[in-house]
């Protein structure tokens, strides 16, 4: 509540309109009170970005702010930041977690956004004429037609809903016609520039052998099934070496064995260090998406914003007859009979497990996978792509609402 307060100070007193709007606003409209999740959600006009980011150093110092760019695949609003939002330095269990602060972009009768993954719209007389709600003596704004935008957007509004996914469930969405007819666009849209980008030849070369050899003879010292994948298969099939114009390996494994790597990632080298990045959005039947393995000593590099070299470990998890998986953001999905059955192939001195169907799959995922395509981008040529709403399976651990 105090961030909020300290925001709507700072907003009113440089002309940024604001209202409240998604969770934050249903639950106070519905239950009196904020959402449990203690995130707060408050929405601006797009227009209005740079003045915000201009004024970043008129909040209190231990929050801190972030951006959130456009991972929806698809060319639906202006730019490629969809929101800001602010976390405290240091969390503290009561203390808000974040202040998401939307960009809503108005295109004269719609007005449209993006969260998550999903783009949406709704009528831009929601924005255009607010109303408002008084909170602990504190007035904010909310959209116009309350009641009508909750419907919209929720649906039955006032049963609490249990399981809820912000990239499905949303009244708002765009409906699969109109977003099929968008152009697609990289879901690559973080501007970080490397000062030294990091190449497969000399030592590095030698040093992601390494990584990869021994990483993958302890998936195999501790039962967990594994194969080469991605550019990494591509390089050793075609080229009978990595890619130089690489800067990591990749290798999968099973979403059935994720909780055995789980319970083994401790017993790896300490040289290594290993961080896990999750998918929450319901994609998945488990959350785990990839698993970094990087050099320990390379970490400050970092600091000197030097690319770092690493293995990936994708999570796929198999669904009926494919196997699906989420990369950059991108969800993906082949035939399980590459991954039921695995080959192998001899490299670098020794075995490595490979899919089944080689040679078929490289076709199924790059096309003509004999020319090298030094500018692929994973999340729009990759023909493992597949429609985000082709496959949405049942989670138990969705939003509150």
């Amino acid at each position: 509540m105090k961030l909020l307060l300290h925001t709507k100070k700072i907003f009113n007193k440089n002309g940024i309109p604001f209202w409240l709007d998604s969770g934050t606003l249903l639950s106070l409209y519905r239950d009196g009170r904020f959402n449990p999740n203690k995130n707060l959600t408050i929405s601006v006009p797009a227009k209005y970005l740079h003045n915000i980011l201009s004024l970043k150093n008129s909040f209190p110092p231990w929050y801190k702010l972030h951006v959130k760019y456009d991972k929806s695949g698809y060319s639906w609003i202006d730019g490629n930041i969809t929101k800001l939002y602010f976390t405290p330095r240091v969390s503290f269990k009561h203390w808000t977690s974040r202040l998401n602060i939307n960009l809503k972009f108005d295109k004269g009768e719609y007005t449209r956004w993006v969260s998550g993954l999903a783009c949406k719209q709704v009528l831009s007389e929601y924005y255009s004429n607010l109303g408002t709600i008084n909170v602990s003596g504190e007035t904010f704004y909310t959209p116009g037609n309350i009641e009508e935008y909750l419907t919209l957007r929720y649906g039955n509004w006032r049963e609490v809903v249990n399981q809820w996914d912000t990239n499905s469930d949303d009244g708002a969405i765009i409906d699969k016609k109109t977003m099929l007819n968008l152009t697609r666009k990289t879901r690559r849209t973080n501007p970080k520039q490397f000062k030294r980008v990091v190449r497969l030849q000399g030592k590095n070369l030698i040093a992601l052998k390494k990584l990869l050899s021994e990483m993958t003879s302890l998936l195999e010292k501790y039962d967990i099934k594994y194969w080469l994948d991605f550019g990494t298969l591509l390089g050793i099939i075609r080229d009978k070496e990595l890619m130089p114009w690489d800067h990591d390996v990749d290798i999968c494994i099973s979403g059935e064995d994720v909780e055995k790597f789980l319970a083994n990632k401790n017993k790896f080298p300490f040289k290594y260090r290993i961080s896990m990045r999750y998918d929450n959005t319901g994609r998945l039947p488990g959350t785990l998406r990839v698993a970094k393995v990087k050099f320990l000593h390379r970490k400050y590099l970092r600091l000197f914003n030097f690319q770092e070299l690493y293995l990936d470990i994708f999570v796929k998890y198999k669904v009926g007859d494919y196997y699906y998986w989420i990369d950059t953001a991108t969800p993906k999905r082949v035939k399980a009979k590459y991954h039921e059955n695995l080959d192998t192939i001899y490299w670098d001195n020794r075995n490595y497990f490979i899919p089944s169907y080689v040679e078929q799959y490289l076709t199924d995922r790059f096309g003509d996978w004999h020319k090298p395509v030094k500018d692929f981008d994973s999340s729009l040529d990759d023909l493992a792509i597949c429609d985000q709403l082709q496959y949405k399976p049942k989670r138990k651990d969705k939003t509150h609402v």
